[in-house]
């Protein structure tokens, strides 16, 4: 068998964001000396880069807008490096891991992996996310204080955050609504199983979290937009009804409470629903008035003030810097939304190219959803559905938490990206050659028929 770096690649990202699903912020913290899992898993993918081809890597759209972002933050770091070392490096991750875009796409493209690695999502992280996530977050709560740490650093091998499971379980949604993977289908039985696990898994995040109930419900609420009669019925069938009962059933049980006094529990997640529709003094749990103070604080020396062109650059620790700080360690280093971060990092010019970026994916996903729509291609209608509501929980989740600078949320938003970026490219180019072929000359006799009678 040829050996095949751009698969070679795939399979070891594949494992790679499965542990960040599973285990998020400990598995993230795993390293061997100063070499962390997911920096060696880019460096494989910048070894191979070479063998999978420079044409590969211009095929997908949006490389230039993307490639842009970078140059912008590659210009806003490169200054800080001899002052700040390592902590510029570690901040720059939020436009660095833009280069899993690029080799995910270069690498689906030239491997013709895209549908097998959907199947691989369905069949193999899918089963594993909604069988262990719960567990695991129920025991990192119950002991929180007896569970170890990850070698070599203080965070919990089971230091699970309630937005980065809501986004996955958007994902796992849009898999069972539309029914993607190219070989996986499940029985109605099984299918109520893995309901029945998803609603539960659910409802612990989003009891424990305002972000994450945002999250999901949005998610759902664009699928159901995009398919209002199979995914809306299926949204009410399969989502509603288990969660009411898993809500029933819950709602005198509190495992533990975290650190701003909120519990698993259904009268917690009601609360939370209280609070995102109608925010009231008596709910808020203090959080909310430090980070919009941050954000305002944010606001006015980037939009308003010196920072507008430049921001403050990649190093410098903005919780400090701004007087946000919050933890003994100074280990927080910026605010609870990625999108500010990217604001008071690269200024305006940098959040305008951010939001050109993004406003692109979105936007060709949603065209080539109408496109496969007109044209009754059912399989990429749906997979451009998934990708997009997937797009949707990342960066919903970015906008309440410190989640694109880390490599638990990075890696995997923008391997999503790349995934995207592969997808359109091969539509794309099925049209293009649709096209061609309609415009062809039919093939004319060379001479004219002789005619009976």
């Amino acid at each position: 068998m040829i050996f095949s770096p751009s698969r070679f690649f795939l399979g070891a990202l594949g494992a790679l964001l499965l542990g960040y699903a599973l285990l998020d912020r400990g598995f993230a913290h795993l390293a061997v000396g100063p070499i962390f899992i997911g920096d060696a898993v880019l460096a494989v993918g910048l070894v191979c880069a070479p063998a999978i081809g420079t044409r590969a890597f211009f095929r997908p759209p949006l490389v230039v807008p993307l490639l842009l972002f970078m140059a912008l933050g590659a210009i806003r770091t490169a200054p800080y490096l001899e002052l700040y070392g390592s902590d510029a490096v570690r901040d720059a991750v939020i436009w660095a891991y833009g280069l899993f875009a690029l080799i995910v796409a270069a690498a689906m493209l030239r491997s013709g992996w895209l549908a097998t690695c959907l199947d691989l999502y369905a069949r193999i992280l899918l089963p594993a996310f909604l069988l262990l996530e719960p567990p695991l977050m129920l025991l990192g709560r119950l002991y929180a204080d007896q569970l170890p740490d990850v070698p070599g650093s203080k965070i919990s091998i089971l230091a699970l955050k309630p937005g980065d499971a809501a986004v996955h379980y958007v994902g796992i949604a849009g898999i069972l609504l539309l029914d993607l993977g190219a070989r996986w289908r499940l029985r109605p039985a099984w299918k109520l199983f893995w309901w029945a696990c998803w609603a539960t898994g659910a409802f612990l995040v989003a009891s424990e979290s305002r972000g994450a109930l945002v999250t999901i419900v949005a998610g759902l609420a664009l699928l159901s937009l995009l398919w209002p009669v199979t995914v809306g019925r299926s949204v009410l069938l399969g989502v509603v009804a288990p969660a009411a009962v898993v809500l029933l059933v819950a709602m005198p049980f509190n495992p533990a409470n975290d650190q701003v006094g909120r519990s698993l529990t259904g009268a917690q997640l009601l609360q939370n629903v209280e609070s995102v529709i109608a925010p009231s003094p008596n709910l808020e749990d203090g959080t909310r008035e430090w980070r919009i103070a941050w954000w305002n604080e944010i606001l006015n020396y980037t939009l308003f003030g010196p920072y507008f062109w430049s921001g403050k650059g990649f190093g410098i620790n903005l919780a400090d810097a701004d007087g946000f700080q919050v933890l003994q360690d100074d280990s927080l280093r910026s605010p609870h939304n990625s999108h500010l971060t990217i604001l008071a990092r690269m200024g305006l010019p940098g959040l305008a190219i951010w939001a050109l970026l993004q406003g692109l994916f979105g936007s060709k996903l949603l065209c080539a959803v109408i496109r496969a729509r007109r044209r009754g291609d059912d399989w990429w209608q749906r997979v451009d559905s998934w990708i997009l509501a997937y797009w949707l929980a990342f960066l919903l989740n970015a906008a309440f938490d410190v989640y694109l600078e880390g490599p638990q949320g990075g890696i995997w938003f923008w391997s999503v990206v790349g995934f995207g970026m592969a997808s359109l490219a091969l539509q794309r180019e099925r049209s293009a050659a649709a096209a061609r072929n309609s415009r062809q000359p039919c093939d004319r006799p060379t001479r004219a028929p002789i005619l009976n009678g």
